[in-house]
């Protein structure tokens, strides 16, 4: 599965959804103002809906999918409180992370769960450290 999603990405980054598509780089101090609820856990399952779709339909030929979502059970509230496992839209379909991958997750009432991109040790020291000062 892992070769499929990698070619999947790997196709994606040559079509014009991906051109449109644009990460911004985690803001630690921005993210602790402004989200109401902030989360650390564990993905534990993905899916691809748009791939899923496209196999039960019968359908040949091959799709780029458009949206990966991955399950996240939550083992620590950094702001807020701790809260069920969620589904969460990973942005831009990247293909990490991975099942038993540490994430960090913003919510808010406004923009609803985030997935924080690229995630490092560094921007988690950060936002515990940016959390810490309010």
């Amino acid at each position: 599965m892992k070769n499929i999603a990698t070619l999947m990405i790997f196709l994606a980054a040559f079509s014009q959804a991906a051109i449109a598509c644009s990460l911004n780089w985690p803001d630690p101090k921005a993210d602790a103002r402004d989200a109401d609820n902030i989360e650390v856990g564990y993905v534990v399952a993905d899916r691809w809906p748009d791939y899923e779709k496209h196999l039960l339909s019968g359908k040949s030929g091959f799709v780029v999918p458009d949206r990966r979502i991955v399950r996240v059970v939550f083992t620590e509230a950094l702001k807020g409180r701790l809260t069920a496992p969620q589904e969460i839209v990973v942005p831009c379909s990247a293909p990490t992370p991975e099942a038993r991958d540490r994430v960090i997750v913003l919510h808010s009432q406004e923009y609803g769960y985030y997935l924080v991109p690229f995630f490092s040790p560094d921007y988690e020291k950060a936002l515990r450290a940016a959390l810490s000062q309010r």
